[in-house]
């Protein structure tokens, strides 16, 4: 039974049918970049929130007042627990605590694991083979326990992890972690099916300049990773996705420029969501963490301007805010969650094994893709497909210095984990180490990258991830049919385990030995063969040759990203277009060994170190 205060002189209380969960936080006029473009979301809570249960007669009742932060709530299938995230000092970190619909029996479930947030309820299910009769309950949340930099270089990356609440038999308490992405993984939402919709940062595309954030969808273990819905329409910034009772996919869609990501409503079907987006919000005022209702009504916390947020029935018909449910002058309401039990998904028997250290990735066909450079490939074109590692760069290290024209470091080391040849028809099949970031590039004959995928991409540990194409349609069926990389009936392995031998592709490590051995000696101070000055600088932040590489004069003579497009590798590999002996360097020769450092150094981004 809620005990509590009726409605003050400050609130406006006009009730549901149900009882509502309230995330409040103190009002604060709403904080934008000062800089247009910026992304300023931080999933992290405000300071001194808290949680309340709100009564359909509109009494208010502190659930935390233990806590000195309390936020981001989420009930339980049955209706009788709810997980937040927590603070009782200011001096702790975030962790995930579960207590009693009233607020009663607090238990703390996380502890030491970095800061711990957006925590959610996942089905009961099993992880332990063969006979999987270990069927405990599973909760998720987000964590910077990686301690690693997002690929920005600016704050900590979030990843997603999966814990289970109740003990396993012999094991005890398991912390897995489910998504394994370079910048931040955040906003997860339990769908009914029992999988996992959630916000991914991921790096720009062709001709943008700032980032995406889709939604992407997973098994709650990792598995079955793909893009739910992706657009720069209505703001690249995708977030707090909620599912309908009418298998719709409501969603905040922004810039990302205030910290809490407010911003318009949008939705999708969940049967075509590459191509089904529809505008519900219109009209003045931003929009936070849509929910629903039973009876398919949409809850959303909703500003229109400086005043407080209220928690309000969106009138979907309309595209405006509707009824009033509560505000107070004086509080923020960004989350309001309906008291009520709910069927609950089905589970999971995890086919990851953690006592496996690979995976298994399969590509059908390397040219189904709706990418337009793709579009020109031939069958053939394709010989091999490289594999790129991506490392973190820890927070307790150094982070990378920024490159010339950079005003921060990408902070994500790249490796080479080996290349894979690309069977005729499109196909390669390869065994690589598990739960480990990547990225593929698609080579022609000479080893140089037609295509570089863009974003990062795991196999969990022990199971196979099948692909359709790269970039392709993905509303797509694969063919049925064999490929020719399965009828081999072995798969190549990509394994230069230990990682020191992973090849860095950098220009400290693979290109200025070649500099300094058969490049220096022509292209040294002010008499420098072409103007191309190659000399050492031993009190600049990188080798002036680096820099020089990388800035050019007029045509570029490196092209990060592309090494088919510098001036470089035309001189030294291709010997110029077509037969273009002019371009042809006329008095070094290099080594198989060494062409191939130029192109890796410049596909992989002509960094200078990795």
């Amino acid at each position: 039974m809620f005990l509590g205060l009726a409605a003050s002189a400050n609130q406006v209380v006009k009730g549901l049918d149900y009882t509502l969960v309230l995330s409040q936080v103190p009002h604060q006029r709403t904080d934008r970049s000062s800089r247009t473009g910026v992304f300023a979301f931080d999933p992290t809570p405000r300071e001194r929130g808290r949680i309340c249960a709100l009564s359909p007669s509109g009494v208010l009742v502190v659930l935390t007042p233990e806590f000195i932060s309390a936020a981001q709530p989420s009930v339980s299938f049955d209706a009788k627990r709810i997980l937040f995230a927590g603070k009782r000092s200011q001096r702790d970190r975030w962790d995930i605590w579960e207590m009693d619909i009233d607020g009663q029996n607090k238990r703390r479930l996380t502890s030491d694991f970095g800061n711990c947030l957006e925590p959610g309820y996942l089905a009961t299910s099993s992880i332990t083979p063969p006979d999987f009769a270990d069927k405990v309950r599973w909760i998720l949340f987000s964590s910077d326990q990686a301690d690693a930099y997002d690929q920005e270089g600016t704050n900590a990356a979030r990843a997603i992890y999966a814990m289970n609440i109740e003990p396993i038999a012999s094991r005890g308490t398991v912390i897995r972690r489910s998504t394994f992405n370079l910048s931040s993984d955040f906003l997860p939402t339990v769908l009914n099916d029992g999988r996992v919709i959630f916000t991914s940062r991921q790096p720009s595309g062709r001709g943008h300049p700032s980032d995406t954030f889709p939604l992407l969808v997973t098994n709650w273990d990792g598995t079955g990773l793909n893009l739910f819905y992706e657009s720069r329409e209505g703001g690249a910034f995708k977030g707090m996705a909620c599912e309908m009772p009418d298998r719709t996919l409501v969603f905040v869609e922004s810039k990302g420029e205030t910290r809490e990501g407010d911003g318009q409503l949008a939705r999708v079907s969940f049967k075509r969501p590459l191509h089904s987006r529809e505008a519900l919000s219109k009209g003045p005022g931003t929009y936070l963490n849509p929910r629903p209702t039973p009876d398919g009504r949409l809850l959303v916390s909703y500003s229109a301007g400086q005043d407080s947020r209220a928690i309000c029935v969106f009138d979907i018909a309309a595209g405006l805010p509707g009824q009033t449910i509560h505000q107070d002058k004086k509080w923020d309401d960004l989350l309001a969650i309906v008291v009520v039990a709910r069927p609950e998904p089905q589970g999971l028997l995890s086919a990851v094994v953690d006592a496996e250290v690979t995976a298994d990735l399969h590509c059908i066909d390397v040219y189904e893709s709706d990418l337009p450079d793709a579009q020109n490939f031939k069958k053939g074109d394709v010989k091999t497909a490289r594999l790129v590692e991506g490392v973190p760069v820890r927070r307790s290290g150094m982070p990378l210095q920024p490159l010339p024209g950079h005003s921060s470091p990408s902070n994500v080391r790249l490796r080479i984990l080996g290349e894979v040849p690309v069977e005729p028809d499109g196909s390669f099949m390869v065994r690589i180490p598990a739960d480990t970031p990547f990225y593929v590039q698609l080579l022609d004959a000479q080893g140089m990258a037609l295509e570089t995928q863009r974003g990062w991409v795991w196999v969990r540990r022990g199971t196979s991830r099948q692909c359709l194409g790269c970039h392709e349609d993905k509303e797509l069926a694969p063919e049925n049919r064999t490929t020719e990389a399965l009828e081999k009936k072995s798969r190549h392995v990509l394994l230069q385990a230990p990682e020191t031998r992973r090849v860095p592709a950098d220009f400290k490590r693979a290109v200025l030995p070649i500099v300094q051995s058969k490049c220096r000696s022509c292209h040294l101070g002010s008499r420098a063969a072409g103007g191309l000055d190659l000399s050492e600088d031993p009190a600049g932040s990188f080798d002036r040759a680096f820099t020089a590489l990388r800035s050019g004069a007029g045509r570029e003579h490196v092209k990060p990203g592309s090494a088919r497009n510098s001036l470089l590798i035309e001189m030294f590999v291709l010997n110029g277009p077509g037969t273009g002996v002019k371009d042809k360097h006329p008095a070094v020769a290099l080594t198989a060994q060494e062409k191939k450092a130029l192109v890796e150094w410049i596909d992989l981004g002509a960094r200078w170190e990795n």
